[in-house]
């Protein structure tokens, strides 16, 4: 698996790939300007992606530890909805920057950096231990590192 995976553990071995800093999308003329004050963050009404297994659980641990609760207004199970739902809503959305870059190429969407402290995303390859020995699964792990690895 090639993901953000906390859960994870043995007798899972990983091989961490990059870390990825999380941001705010929203429409490219959404009312918060061009900075994203704690205020603004906590008056707006956000997405949540949310799905099982999913490693973003740690922005909502990242925002209880500072006190921030959001309004949640549209929980969804995968990002390929967003970038859709963003262009026609005051909706913001946080996610990892790469993600984000993606989105807005499309022209209509903006990032802007998090008001409050949210630990990066760490993208990693993971792969049971029993397979750690062998040629095919290795040969497979050392060319994504090889693609991916920042």
């Amino acid at each position: 698996a090639i993901g953000f995976l906390p859960a994870l553990g043995p007798p899972i071995e990983r091989k961490a790939l990059f870390r990825d800093p999380y941001v705010c999308l929203m429409r490219s003329d959404h009312r918060a300007g061009s900075s994203l004050t704690r205020k603004k963050f906590v008056e707006a009404a956000h997405v949540l992606v949310t799905y099982r297994g999913g490693g973003h659980r740690v922005i909502e641990e990242a925002l209880e530890r500072a006190g921030v609760a959001r309004r949640i207004a549209l929980r969804v199970p995968h990002f390929t909805v967003v970038p859709m739902v963003l262009e026609r809503t005051d909706l913001i959305l946080t996610l990892p920057a790469r993600v984000a870059r993606v989105y807005e190429q499309r022209g209509r969407l903006k990032q802007l950096a998090l008001p409050i402290p949210i630990p990066p995303a760490e993208v990693a390859v993971h792969w049971h231990e029993r397979f750690d020995a062998d040629p095919g699964n290795r040969w497979l792990r050392e060319q994504i590192v090889d693609l991916f690895a920042s």
